[in-house]
């Protein structure tokens, strides 16, 4: 009979675009179930993962919502007697702790920080929650079957302090793996450079603009700029509207959302991505642009530069983007070489075999 494993995640969507993949891996030797909010979802006879069990279960709105979601997850876990339970993101992890500190069930939970979480807002109701998660966090670390998963070192290492984290409790597991990589390399005669993501002040792609601007300026290369992802709907932080005059005059294209496959196909006509972002938990667009045989360009960041190994398939930067820019242009040799080796750290160190190579391990390590 095969080891029950449960992952706790907020949205469908979301475990469409970053868990897929791996839930779909693990299912092949473990009996694999999904609780989410499948609202709106065509999940019935879901060719995508047909080895997965999903389990609806609304998201939270409000403090009385939240009860609600707690006990009826609580409901659902003891029902499914799953061996190891993943709760992915901050604010599940949250939640898991609180199943754990509460009611100390049997399963062994892992808590997966996709980023960091936010303390929105400087009102007292905003600040108490966020110091009532640190207490809940410490208080985890304390129970012998809780453990934590972060994305990248730098959040690894932050959090291990801030919440007294023991080393062996504490694992660093890089995404969720990389499944398409590109075969064969086309030599491009002309740099393009693209970018994927919700384009926003957020995730600093006015830098990225501006930056680009000033290498048409300083030297009219016939280069140009993609810009994939959403700027109009669910966007927390618009950019300035001003910045979408004229861009096309500097070879500035915006193509909006487009579904992965035509966007996977754009992508590899391009030489380099670009990902601007100060933070991030680890950039999943930016591991997928280099296993389509991309270089990357990767700000100096948290969840950014993992993706880079530097002047071998990219270049990590902080202040100097459009010199960057402007070498990667003028010598296109050493950018296809680049590229070239794109393909080989995205396949060696975060590609889907790798990724849940590591999660079985620590499955069984806990069952």
């Amino acid at each position: 009979m095969k080891k029950k494993i449960c992952f706790v995640i907020d949205t469908f969507d979301f475990f469409l675009t970053h868990r897929l993949d791996l839930c779909n891996e693990l299912s092949k030797k473990y009996s694999v179930s999904v609780i989410t909010d499948t609202t709106d979802s065509e999940i019935s006879g879901q060719s995508l993962a047909p080895k997965i069990n999903f389990i609806h279960l609304s998201k939270r709105s409000g403090v009385f919502s939240y009860i609600r979601y707690f006990f009826e997850l609580k409901k659902i876990i003891y029902k499914l007697k799953p061996s190891v339970t993943f709760f992915i993101s901050v604010e599940i992890s949250f939640t898991g702790s609180l199943l754990k500190i509460f009611s100390r069930n049997y399963f062994s939970a892992y808590l997966c920080f996709t980023g960091m979480g936010h303390n929105n807002g400087n009102t007292i109701r905003s600040k108490f929650f966020f110091h009532l998660k640190e207490i809940i966090f410490r208080l985890a670390t304390r129970i012998n079957n809780v453990y934590f998963i972060f994305q990248n070192s730098s959040h690894k290492d932050f959090l291990e302090i801030k919440f007294s984290i023991p080393k062996n409790k504490s694992f660093l597991i890089k995404g969720n793996g990389i499944k398409n990589f590109k075969t064969k390399l086309d030599f491009f005669e002309k740099i393009n450079f693209c970018y994927s993501g919700r384009i926003e002040k957020e995730k600093n792609i006015e830098e990225l603009i501006h930056a680009f601007k000033k290498v048409q300026e300083n030297n009219n290369f016939c280069s140009e700029l993609h810009l994939y992802g959403d700027y109009t709907k669910n966007i927390n932080t618009p950019i300035n509207k001003n910045l979408f005059f004229e861009l096309k005059s500097y070879n500035i294209f915006m193509h909006g959302k487009l579904d992965q496959d035509q966007l996977f196909k754009e992508m590899s006509m391009h030489s380099v991505f670009v990902m601007p972002s100060n933070l991030e938990g680890l950039s999943k667009a930016t591991l997928e642009a280099g296993a389509l045989g991309l270089s990357i360009i990767a700000k100096d960041a948290p969840g950014v530069r993992e993706a880079v190994a530097h002047n071998k398939n990219g270049y990590i930067y902080k202040n100097s983007l459009p010199s960057i820019m402007e070498d990667m242009i003028r010598d296109k040799n050493k950018t296809f070489e680049l590229r070239k080796f794109s393909l080989l750290h995205i396949r060696k160190n975060f590609s889907l075999e790798v990724i849940a190579g590591q999660y079985i391990k620590i499955i069984e390590r806990a069952s």
